[in-house]
């Protein structure tokens, strides 16, 4: 639980409020990640958004960009291929080569998520009033421009 403290010069403020911080993102993602909710794993989620933000990408690109194997996305895009997610395609020239891309059924999936992740931050920000609202995207606004973020208006992973 977040202390309210009388001073935000007091020694321990901004520890107590990035641990504040850290236990609203533990809540939110509890509450609105596809893979706590067991639609996906982790893993798949993350592949994914991938080939949402990149288009159809090799299995040997996609293995490179989360960091895994290449024998990992491919059983993960035959799992999400065989859920109908994913399609993959081998190469013309090279059969070897397999690239992977969002089916529409997929990219549905990524968009309803994302809808259901912002609606669950929307609800856990309910409680605060007006005024709190608009202190606090000031505040937000100040962190990310200091930080190198965007305007604030990121999606979650």
């Amino acid at each position: 639980m977040i202390k309210i403290m009388s001073s935000d010069t007091a020694p321990d403020a901004a520890e107590n409020l990035a641990e504040g911080l850290w236990e609203l993102w533990r809540v939110w993602r509890r509450r609105s990640h596809p893979a706590r909710r067991g639609e996906v794993t982790a893993e798949q989620y993350f592949l994914l958004r991938r080939l949402e933000r990149c288009g159809p990408l090799p299995v040997s690109t996609l293995a490179r960009e989360l960091g895994v194997t290449s024998a990992t996305v491919t059983v993960a895009t035959r799992r999400l291929e065989a859920a109908g997610f994913v399609c993959r395609t081998r190469g013309s020239e090279d059969q070897r080569i397999v690239t992977v891309a969002l089916a529409p059924q997929g990219a549905e999936a990524v968009r309803r998520w994302a809808r259901q992740r912002r609606q669950a931050l929307v609800e856990l920000l309910a409680p605060l009033g007006a005024e709190d609202r608009v202190a606090l995207a000031r505040m937000l606004a100040t962190v990310l421009v200091a930080g190198g973020g965007e305007r604030g208006g990121g999606e979650g992973s």
